[in-house]
């Protein structure tokens, strides 16, 4: 027997030959499982024809059989696979007159499957009381907890939004440092400026306004859980001052 894995497959062609004068060319089976003795559902048949052309496949049914009707009587490869077994290749002999019923019989074959770890974030409660989560999930703006802060090992706030898309970090004065946005097409401000702070729900300062308080002032890293930058007016939550915020907006919120 010429099967892909020994000990897993066997065909039986030929299991009995019925006379059909008038019929011709079908091709009739079985799927079975040698474990369980149960049929095989679904698995796939196809056969072959001499040069590897496909000429015929099907799936098998709840109770594992199928049929073919094939073009000419001759000499064909029969091939058979399913899902957790062994595939095997055999040839088939299919007469004129004749109709062809084949068993075949295959052992399971336990497919290994690569390990997934799934790791789900910790949600804290009150940042999930406030939408934090949901928003993150929209992806409108960038979304840093108290651990992607920590990675930047700010000394003030700005230190944690180096290398966000859309936010640029500038020297305002000595020891301070702001952050400019691009403003709103819509706005009689032209380019970029300052966005709208916004600490636990209250705005510090809004968005557009110079000579304010920089970001480093109104925020000390120590303190903020969780941040929302927004670089544009168009993701600003409307509830956190998003009409006021021409230039975008930084939503903070403090530690519990």
């Amino acid at each position: 027997m010429n099967a892909s894995s020994p000990r897993t497959i066997a065909l039986v062609a030929a299991l009995h030959l019925i006379a059909r004068p008038g019929v011709a060319q079908v091709l009739r089976g079985t799927v079975v499982d040698t474990t369980s003795e149960r049929p095989v559902a679904s698995a796939h048949v196809v056969v072959l024809g001499p040069a590897g052309t496909k000429m015929g496949d099907a799936l098998t049914s709840a109770d594992g059989r199928f049929t073919l009707q094939l073009p000419a009587a001759g000499e064909y490869t029969l091939r058979a696979s399913a899902f957790g077994y062994a595939t095997v290749t055999e040839p088939v002999a299919v007469s004129s007159t004749f109709d062809v019923s084949v068993l075949v019989q295959t052992a399971p074959k336990p497919v290994r499957l690569d390990p997934h770890t799934v790791v789900a974030q910790r949600q804290i409660p009150f940042l999930a009381e406030v939408g934090f989560y949901h928003r993150q999930r929209m992806g409108f703006g960038h979304f840093l907890t108290r651990a992607d802060i920590d990675k930047h090992s700010p000394v003030v706030m700005t230190d944690a939004f180096h290398g966000l898309a859309g936010v640029r970090v500038v020297c305002q004065r000595p020891l301070s440092r702001d952050v400019l946005m691009r403003a709103a097409t819509t706005t009689f401000i032209r380019g970029t400026c300052h966005p709208s702070v916004v600490l636990d729900g209250a705005v510090l300062q809004v968005g557009g306004v110079s000579g304010g308080l920089s970001a480093d002032e109104l925020l000390n890293p120590f303190n903020i859980e969780a941040v929302e930058v927004y670089p544009s007016a168009a993701g600003v939550p409307v509830q956190y001052g998003g009409y006021m915020s021409p230039c975008g907006a930084i939503v903070a919120w403090s530690r519990r």
